[in-house]
């Protein structure tokens, strides 16, 4: 048991405990040769041994030293006590954590919160350029630190992080283990899927600024397990149908974020770093057309005056040349008949056309390809229902193609529906594919 003023790894003398876990405890020390302060975090005795956790912790060290940015701590040296105890040191960070300010300030306005958002969108694409994943993104795991430019958050406990660079094949986690804080979890990672990418972060990040914005999670309760159903069937609402004042596009970007299925979200950091930035309070419109300059005549001056008047017959002439076939085409097509509606079933028909409507010059398609589809399951586009030829035909397994509407700011969702159970659903922000495997999740009493 560590205890202050003990001596380890020959250099760093413990002062005080700062915080203790069921895996390890951290300490602040003291770099006796260098008369500075760090952070020490010694695995526990009491858990440190159990299958697998020495191994975790190691690579936590790696992991950590391995990521460089402002906004993640720096770790600076590893090592073992007298009795084989391995510990991490790192930088010592004493500022509060992203939880105390959510705690104390929350909902905060949006300017804030993006700005924070900002720097660890910022941290995390650091990680994920050397193929790391965080997994355990939460505002307990953000403390602020100050310089002499203020104050800004840094990312710390990459303890359960994944590495997915295909050169090294390190990650201490077993299939089927679910690691992480059930609230900020994605659906893939409550799952224990071994699928989990850098897109379950993004996904943390969701609802970090879900929470910040609104003051309260998406998902939360006593129970664990129950906080994991609510996470895997989705459905939460939007910060705007949460009665939030926040712009509809910054509400559709943490909705986006939040998505069920990974492919929904951002495609990286970056890119949800990008989008987040132009709904920054004063960000920059984009850039426009600089306006026609249309020089001033002299009426006074008979040359210009002259050539004005030549250059004005001139356009008009231009412009009478160009309406009249127009016009002729517009009286045409008007004239013409409609074109006769294709018959359900036919040779031009399309196999999953529903109830064979006429697909309008203004739609675009959606292919909708559920698997695993259960029986007694119904399902709607935007509450449009689909037929029982159309779901006969995903339980085979086939593509049903679905025309929708041109428009923008407003998602599409699918939603599958049977009794009993939790409502299934899947929301995309523009015309793309919906691909997925329908799990349902019974109600529970």
């Amino acid at each position: 048991m560590a205890r202050p003023g003990e001596l380890i790894g020959d250099k760093y003398r413990l002062v005080r405990l700062l915080e203790e876990g069921g895996m390890a405890a951290v300490w602040e020390a003291e770099q006796v040769a260098l008369e500075t302060r760090v952070a020490v975090k010694l695995l526990s005795v009491d858990g440190g041994w159990l299958s697998g956790s020495r191994t975790r912790f190691l690579e936590e060290a790696r992991i950590a030293a391995g990521v460089k940015h402002r906004n993640v701590v720096q770790t600076l040296d590893f090592g073992a006590t007298d009795d084989g105890t391995p510990f991490i040191v790192m930088e010592l960070l004493e500022g509060e954590s992203l939880a105390d300010r959510v705690a104390a300030e929350a909902p905060m306005s949006v300017e804030d919160a993006l700005a924070l958002v900002d720097q660890i969108l910022g941290a995390l694409a650091a990680a994920h350029a050397v193929g790391i994943v965080h997994r355990d993104l939460k505002p307990e795991n953000v403390l602020f630190t100050r310089d002499t430019d203020g104050s800004y958050p840094k990312l710390i406990d990459f303890g359960i992080s994944k590495d997915l660079a295909p050169t090294r094949d390190r990650d201490p986690s077993e299939p089927g283990m679910i690691l992480g804080t059930p609230e900020f979890m994605a659906p893939e990672q409550a799952a224990g899927l071994a699928t989990v990418d850098h897109r379950a972060d993004l996904y943390a990040v969701g609802i970090v600024l879900y929470e910040m914005l609104s003051g309260e999670l998406p998902y939360e309760g006593d129970d664990p397990n129950r906080v994991r159903l609510q996470v895997l069937r989705g459905g939460a609402p939007t910060l705007r149908e949460r009665g939030v004042d926040v712009p509809v596009g910054l509400s559709d970007a943490v909705a986006r974020a939040m998505a069920i299925e990974p492919s929904a979200r951002f495609e990286d950091a970056e890119s949800m770093r990008a989008a987040l930035r132009a709904l920054r309070p004063g960000a920059a419109p984009p850039p426009s057309r600089r306006p026609l300059r249309i020089p001033d005549l002299d009426p006074r001056d008979p040359e210009r005056a002259s050539s004005r008047g030549r250059w004005t017959l001139a356009a008009l002439a231009g412009l009478l040349l160009l309406l009249i076939p127009a016009a002729l085409w517009v009286r045409a097509w008007i004239a013409s008949p409609d074109p006769a509606p294709v018959a359900a079933g036919s040779a031009d028909a399309g196999p999953s056309d529903v109830d064979g409507a006429l697909r309008r010059a203004d739609d675009h398609t959606i292919y909708v390809h559920l698997r695993e589809l259960p029986d007694g399951a119904t399902v709607s586009l935007d509450g449009e229902v689909f037929s029982a030829a159309q779901l006969a035909s995903m339980r085979r397994g086939d593509v049903v193609e679905v025309p929708v509407p041109r428009r923008r700011g407003r998602a599409f969702t699918l939603r599958v529906a049977r009794e009993g159970y939790e409502d299934w659903r899947m929301r995309r922000w523009t015309v793309r594919d919906f691909e997925a495997r329908v799990v349902m999740v019974p109600i529970l009493e």
